[in-house]
């Protein structure tokens, strides 16, 4: 006798300027998705750049092929609407859309369980049963560590820019492109109305927005999650440097950083250099592989911005990560683990 998956639940916003990474995201989760388990895609749009009827149609019709699975778009313009002047700061990097994943509480008013939140800017590499069945307790979140208060402080400063806003007891900083949120903790809990008492009493400080202050709030309330469920390719050097000479790198052991190099999870793709324009990105084929069978880029094109000096520099990136990866393998089998 089979028990019944429990549905999982992921959670996307953008707006209508950023359609083409989300439709590659949605399609890498649609892809590696357990067939057994039905899903649930809700994304939220909203304000004047909300994503167009063609583009939502665009969306729905690439789930309704998965059977077991569909998309809800749903438009918070009346959260944006509402929360604009707590949450609006012109000196922001980000627009106030990436406030709305705060809005789960609200939208979801009746719903328990955990939600999934990616960044449009990931690419799904395999299915998230894990994450949906993850028991956090009291736990507000799981994330994947960015950063740690001794790696910043002594390794990098300039990278440790926001310990003042921490507690003095916080050791990590987490990424909050990859989150499960427990939904029930959130709305019990009132996040959302203190994420933004947090923010108007430190806006100028708080550069990276809500990621900022997520963490300042539940620096204590988070649970680790392995760094394959939260991969930047550009890690893969600095993980290597550091992770067989440390006992833990960002809240890791070496062997489940090493697993995550040579088999990611979640790609994540944050920086300047997206995968959708040119770049030389040791993970960047995954995704003009995943661009071109959904049409996005036509047999014989090339990504936008690409040239043959810059395919040359590529072909030097993909030896040089080719030798990283087989250093990564090589460490990985020491630790008595292949993947």
């Amino acid at each position: 006798m089979t028990t019944e998956k429990r549905q999982g639940h992921v959670l996307f916003c953008s707006d209508d300027g950023g359609f083409l990474p989300l439709k590659v995201a949605l399609y890498s989760l649609l892809r590696t998705a357990e067939p057994t388990r039905p899903l649930r895609v809700s994304v939220f749009t909203g304000g004047d750049g909300a994503l167009s009827p063609a583009h939502r149609h665009e969306l729905e019709a690439l789930a309704a092929a998965k059977p077991g699975c569909r998309v809800d778009v749903i438009d918070v313009s009346a959260q944006l609407t509402r929360y604009h002047a707590a949450f609006f700061n012109p000196q922001a990097r980000w627009g106030i859309l990436t406030w709305a994943r705060l809005f789960i509480g609200e939208v979801f008013a009746s719903e328990t369980g955990n939600i999934v939140y990616l960044d449009i800017d990931t690419f799904i590499c395999r299915d998230l049963g894990e994450l949906y069945d993850l028991d956090l307790g009291t736990d507000a979140l799981a994330a994947v560590y960015e950063d740690s208060r001794a790696e910043g402080m002594v390794r990098d400063p300039v990278c440790w820019t926001n310990a003042a806003l921490l507690d003095p007891a916080a050791t990590h900083y987490f990424n909050a492109g990859v989150l499960v949120f427990n939904l029930k903790l959130f709305r019990d809990e009132n996040i959302l109305a203190r994420a933004a008492d947090w923010y108007a009493r430190r806006r100028d400080e708080a550069i990276r927005c809500d990621q900022d202050a997520l963490n300042a709030l539940l620096w204590d309330r988070v649970r680790p999650l392995p760094p394959k469920w939260n991969f930047s390719d550009g890690w893969c050097e600095r993980q290597l440097k550091h992770a067989v000479r440390e006992k833990a790198w960002r809240g890791n052991a070496p062997r489940t950083v090493l697993e995550a190099i040579l088999s990611p999870a979640i790609l994540h793709f944050w920086g300047k250099s997206k995968p959708w324009k040119w770049n030389h990105r040791p993970e960047r084929k995954r995704y003009e592989r995943a661009m071109r069978e959904l049409g996005m880029l036509e047999k014989g094109r090339f990504l936008p911005g690409t040239t043959l000096p810059r395919r040359l520099v590529a072909v030097f990136f993909d030896m040089y990560h080719a030798v990283l990866r087989a250093v990564a393998a090589g460490r990985l089998a020491a630790c008595g683990k292949t993947v």
